[in-house]
């Protein structure tokens, strides 16, 4: 990938995410200035894209159109036909007024070229209403025990997120959240020492999606 002959990586693009751990920056405190008040999070969170954009990238129209994280923001997925200078330009500039400080030029190259090309349609491959993948379970299997194993263990139970009694395995995540478990399966989770799928074709994600949601949740 490249924007204006700049070329770029995939693992940057989490700075939609939690971008202060992608970028190893300091946390924004406080809630950002556009977060609307009516909403129901709170501080750093606030800051972060996927807060009002969503793990569909649909905002109010997606996943995020009713619930907790409704903020009747929309989503970005039009902006994928402004141009690079545009989106730097509506970033750096209120609402959205992110500085250099918190994330810098080259950085800010990488998050346009996500909202530009990075995207993908998540309804095309996870029904909203159930979560259910759209995937090959079985051809996911040899992507996860070869790639994703050596850290998540073969049954996928040896990270845990979760407490001991209430375990948040990759299976238990794969099918409470899908969409954002596929949006890391192709850009890594920020600031930990995951691999991404990111220079892989997306059906490969997808299918190891559906092969988690095989997996044990507890």
């Amino acid at each position: 990938w490249s924007v204006n002959g700049v070329q770029t990586c995939a693992l940057p693009i989490c700075i939609y995410d939690t971008w202060w751990d992608a970028l190893d920056r300091k946390k924004p405190e406080g809630n950002h200035p556009a977060y609307p008040a009516t909403a129901q999070r709170k501080g750093a969170t606030t800051w972060r894209c996927v807060e009002c954009h969503g793990w569909d990238y649909k905002g109010k129209d997606g996943l995020y159109r009713s619930g907790e994280r409704f903020t009747g923001i929309k989503g970005i997925r039009d902006a994928r036909t402004q141009s690079p200078a545009r989106i730097t330009e509506l970033l750096r500039a209120a609402p959205h007024g992110y500085t250099q400080e918190m994330i810098g030029d080259a950085e800010m190259r990488r998050l346009v070229l996500f909202v530009r090309e990075g995207q993908h349609d998540a309804d095309r491959y996870i029904d909203r209403e159930t979560g259910t993948v759209r995937g090959d379970a079985a051809r996911g299997a040899g992507f996860f025990q070869t790639l994703c194993a050596a850290c998540h263990g073969f049954d996928g139970r040896l990270l845990n997120w979760g407490s001991k009694d209430d375990p948040a395995y990759v299976g238990t995540e794969s099918k409470k959240l899908p969409w954002e478990v596929l949006h890391k399966i192709r850009n890594s989770h920020p600031g930990a020492a995951m691999i991404n799928l990111r220079a892989l074709p997306l059906q490969d994600a997808v299918d190891v999606l559906a092969y988690a949601q095989t997996l044990p949740e507890k």
